[in-house]
């Protein structure tokens, strides 16, 4: 018992980690290559060689325009994948960030870490170009359709942000944990008796409904501590910065449309059922515009991202939270609002949608659907990549692409996306241990 304590005691400490976790014995084992989903029936590649390795979030445009590569992250620097061969090279060595990929050339920005300034790499000729600092404290986000402004967001002066509000609930939650263990789990004394295969899965639920408390606590400190924040963008070629949204609220997944280089999406962000989420807004700070009005109290809006046409805003929408589960999408042309239903059990973190428009994806979920059983904590597995079909009845019929099984999505959430010819979906997984990038077919091996 002692050992465990001191293990969830020590892991907090490490901000890097933004959780607690919990003792275990598994070992990682490198992914095979390539096999069939016994499951599915669809093949699935193993893209990256380095362990700790990973895709983009699922907003972020990983593709370059002419759709014949995609870069990817790992702990040795930023990868640039062959999608006709499925075959990678290192591309920046070292720790960059605030990483977007070319929407004009194929070039690859990121800012390097060691001196602050803002790169363009060249990927077929490996040219790298050096060109501005970021401003103080700003985040890079996105970059507009004609390669010409970097938009994102500044927290100003030194007011805590997030992760500082995370760190500080997870060492709460982890000392209240530590001190309630013994009560915690004499309490399971009967369930364990009976059931000796619960006591690491009521551990490991103890501890998920930990970090999510503390996630929440977070959100909630973040939210109401008004802390000044602004949205900027930065021109590449006179690295001239403008302010073109002022407040005092968090803002966050500042994205530029794909076809229109002066209009930007953001999000209020914060506790779901406190805020109307999704905005736009002209890079010379005009039409700030809502996007969406929640009808209900119970009503959220989250995880927004663009059609690849630039035509429709699309968003995990719950017109009551936790119970009614749709995917709505904003037509910006129209005017129009679409929503497409899903049952709790079909429900992902997050979506995205082909190419074409025509089909989209979603990269399942588990925490969220932990209940109590009759006999300790039981999971409805989630844990699946799905392609998800619009009916004409207004639903999307999920068919299942590849299981991830023993994928710990408080670690890892795999951020699933179509390729560019909507024949793959790309996802990150750590359920083989280590994170790595795959790919799944759409379609069935013959």
């Amino acid at each position: 018992m002692r050992s465990i304590l001191f293990f969830m005691t020590l892991t907090v400490a490490a901000a890097s980690f933004g959780q607690i976790t919990a003792p275990t014995t598994t070992q990682t084992t490198t992914p095979p290559k390539a096999w069939v989903d016994a499951n599915t029936g669809h093949r699935i590649t193993r893209l990256s060689d380095d362990p700790i390795s990973r895709g983009f979030y699922f907003d972020k445009n990983a593709y370059t325009p002419d759709g014949l590569d995609m870069i990817y992250i790992s702990m040795k620097g930023l990868y640039d994948l062959k999608l006709a061969t499925l075959e990678s090279s290192l591309l920046v060595a070292g720790s960059v960030t605030d990483i977007v990929v070319g929407t004009k050339t194929r070039r690859v920005f990121y800012q390097n870490n060691s001196d602050g300034y803002y790169y363009a790499v060249d990927i077929d000729t490996k040219q790298t170009t050096r060109l501005h600092p970021i401003t103080v404290r700003g985040i890079v986000d996105s970059m507009n359709a004609d390669e010409t402004l970097l938009a994102g967001r500044i927290v100003e002066g030194t007011a805590p942000e997030l992760n500082e509000y995370k760190l500080k609930a997870l060492q709460d939650a982890a000392k209240a944990l530590t001190d309630n263990r013994q009560a915690a789990m004499d309490a399971h004394a009967a369930e364990k008796t009976a059931h000796p295969g619960q006591n690491a899965s009521i551990l490991q639920h103890e501890i998920d409904e930990t970090n999510a408390k503390a996630k929440a606590e977070a959100e909630e400190k973040r939210f109401e501590s008004h802390t000044p924040e602004d949205i900027f963008t930065q021109n590449l070629q006179t690295g001239e910065v403008k302010i073109i949204l002022k407040g005092s609220d968090w803002l966050n997944h500042v994205q530029f449309s794909p076809t229109d280089p002066t209009l930007i999406m953001y999000a209020h962000e914060g506790p779901a059922l406190h805020v109307d989420r999704v905005w736009t807004i002209r890079t010379d700070g005009s039409r700030n515009l809502l996007i969406h009005q929640r009808a209900a109290s119970s009503e959220i809006v989250t995880h927004e991202f663009w059609s690849h046409d630039g035509t429709t805003i699309w968003y995990d929408l719950q017109t009551a939270k936790g119970e009614d589960f749709a995917l709505g999408g904003f037509n910006l042309i129209t005017g129009k609002e679409t929503v497409y239903h899903l049952t709790k059990a079909e429900a992902s973190i997050h979506y995205n949608v082909a190419f074409d428009g025509s089909v989209f994806c979603g990269d399942g979920n588990l925490v969220a659907h932990r209940e109590l059983g009759s006999h300790g904590h039981t999971t409805l597995d989630r844990r699946w990549i799905e392609l998800l079909q619009p009916e004409s009845d207004g639903r999307l019929q999920s068919t299942r692409l590849a299981h991830i099984p023993d994928n710990d999505y408080i670690k890892t959430e795999p951020n699933a996306r179509f390729s560019p010819d909507n024949k793959l979906v790309i996802f990150t997984s750590n359920m083989f241990g280590h994170n790595y990038l795959f790919a799944v077919e759409v379609d069935k091996q013959q």
